[in-house]
């Protein structure tokens, strides 16, 4: 599916036998429609980006408070979120952008015999929430691949 804010030469494709076509630039891969167990896996990859995200944002909020206990001389309340600074901001952005693109190569890599790109190679719309949620979405319509470990 290649939309009008799709860049020239990038491509997403899901086929109805459970493949995606993916294109970057030019080049393309196909992703094979995953087993039961590589889209488990999947799935427990997508939920630990929350939960390091969690932890993340919990050490970036001790930061935070840290940096107001020493400017104010008190303790922020515990029910007051503290203020992040604009860089404490783009740490969480981009831990956030890196661990989703993690997860979309290590994904790649379990389903295309194709070497995926970098994390620098990677386009934008990849590394989106609304990527995997298509992604393994279309796996969930299709019929699953049989494991060959039968």
């Amino acid at each position: 599916m290649v939309d009008r804010d799709t860049p020239p030469g990038d491509e997403f494709s899901p086929n109805p036998n459970g493949t995606i076509r993916i294109c970057i630039g030019g080049k393309c891969a196909t992703w094979r429609c995953p087993t039961g167990g590589i889209l488990r896996k999947a799935y427990e990859g997508l939920y630990g980006l929350d939960e390091a995200r969690d932890v993340f944002q919990a050490e970036i909020d001790a930061e935070a408070r840290t940096a107001y206990r020493e400017a104010n001389g008190k303790d922020l309340p515990a029910d007051v979120e503290p203020e992040l600074s604009p860089r404490q901001r783009y740490r969480i952005h981009m831990a956030a952008l890196d661990r989703r693109g993690e997860w979309v190569i290590d994904l790649w890599r379990a389903v295309c015999t194709k070497e995926p790109p970098t994390l620098d190679e990677l386009p934008p719309w990849m590394e989106t929430t609304s990527f995997a949620n298509e992604v393994l979405n279309h796996w969930q319509t299709v019929p699953k691949a049989v494991s060959s470990s039968r």
